[in-house]
């Protein structure tokens, strides 16, 4: 036992309701399509709906069902600007977890090999996987 860590822990850790309102916001994430559009609002600060559908290669409609969900979850915030709309990410938190896997996702590691995107950037298929314990 390390009662040190379980001191440090114990203050932030989690409480069950917590984790439950955690784990509901992540499976409103857990989409590729809205992940990559959460992904390309986290790259800018805002983005209007026309800009997304190109980046994200999607029919105007697949984005449009996608941010009214997000909004609506008060994930994203939308701001008109004369006939355009623009996006934006809400939590900046959310912001920043999501810069953090620029680049490391699955398949992107050198060769080809899946990568965790828990791995160090930069990192290939082998050093990315985890060592025996």
């Amino acid at each position: 036992l390390h009662p040190e860590n379980i001191q440090l822990a114990s203050a932030r850790v989690l409480s069950p309701g917590q984790a439950d309102r955690l784990a509901s916001a992540f499976e409103r994430l857990m989409t590729p399509t809205r992940l990559r559009i959460l992904h390309a609002l986290a790259c800018a600060d805002a983005m209007c709906g026309y800009d997304l559908e190109l980046l994200v290669s999607l029919e105007q409609t697949s984005v449009s069902h996608q941010l009214r969900m997000l909004r609506d979850r008060g994930i994203v915030s939308r701001r008109k600007v004369g006939r355009l709309e623009f996006y934006r990410l809400e939590d900046p938190a959310l912001c920043a977890f999501l810069n953090a896997f620029d680049g490391r996702a699955a398949g992107s590691g050198a060769g080809g090999g899946v990568v965790s995107p828990w791995a160090p950037a930069g990192a290939s298929a082998t050093e990315a996987e985890p060592s025996p314990r």
